[in-house]
């Protein structure tokens, strides 16, 4: 949160959720709320069930958070000024490419008529949010080609890799900041040098739309 407002987003709110494996899991989704304060948002993780399953693929469930935020949120920044949010999945496998009529009556409560595929749901997350990935490039899935493959054909230069989690807040901060037309280079500046370093890395890649992004007028959350 600190990190955020210290580098040009104004009065963010953000909804910290944890998504497993809809397959094995009991709680392959959980969900918390948009705060805005510190203590609120420590008081929401304390909450998170970090259940250690997960079914020995190189799949998790991450299309349940695009299902959550296309489907299952309300924000005011794009329903009152046309005005995208964002949404950042972290992790360090790929995900599951769809989900059946009874998996989500299951894990939501109500029945699709078809199956639901993560490139649909990913569409309807990507209409209120600007959707990112980050994988986090230390487990035994580093610099793994199906892995990164996966994410780099569904999402682009938005697939960012990080080879450090230490800075995953600097590196969310500075994505949300540059797209929010905060000058890049000022945006580092406030970094610890290691920080940073990681955080170029990452966006290394995504020059190009870091550059489209000056042409666009967004605010964030």
């Amino acid at each position: 949160m600190n990190t955020l407002i210290a580098h040009g987003v104004k009065s963010p709110h953000i909804m910290f959720s944890a998504i497993g494996d809809h397959l094995s899991d009991q709680a392959p989704l959980q969900a918390g709320q948009f705060e805005a304060g510190a203590d609120e948002l420590s008081d929401g993780l304390s909450k998170l069930w970090l259940e250690g399953g997960g079914g020995g693929q190189i799949q998790e469930s991450y299309l349940l958070a695009w299902l959550l935020a296309g489907r299952h949120t309300s924000i005011d920044c794009f329903e009152k000024r046309g005005q995208k949010g964002f949404l950042f999945t972290v992790g360090d496998e790929a995900s599951w490419e769809r989900l059946s009529p009874e998996q989500v009556q299951r894990i939501m409560g109500y029945c699709p008529q078809h199956t639901l595929d993560a490139s649909t749901l990913l569409r309807e997350a990507q209409r209120m949010y600007h959707v990112f990935h980050i994988h986090i490039n230390e487990t035994s899935y580093r610099n793994h080609p199906e892995v990164i493959g996966f994410w780099k054909s569904l999402l682009g230069e938005r697939a960012l890799i990080l080879n450090d989690h230490n800075a995953l807040a600097e590196l969310i901060a500075a994505t949300v900041a540059i797209i929010s037309r905060h000058p890049f280079e000022q945006t580092m500046a406030g970094f610890e040098p290691a920080a940073a370093q990681q955080v170029s890395q990452a966006l290394a890649p995504g020059t190009g739309w870091n550059k489209r992004s000056s042409n666009t007028t967004i605010l964030p959350l």
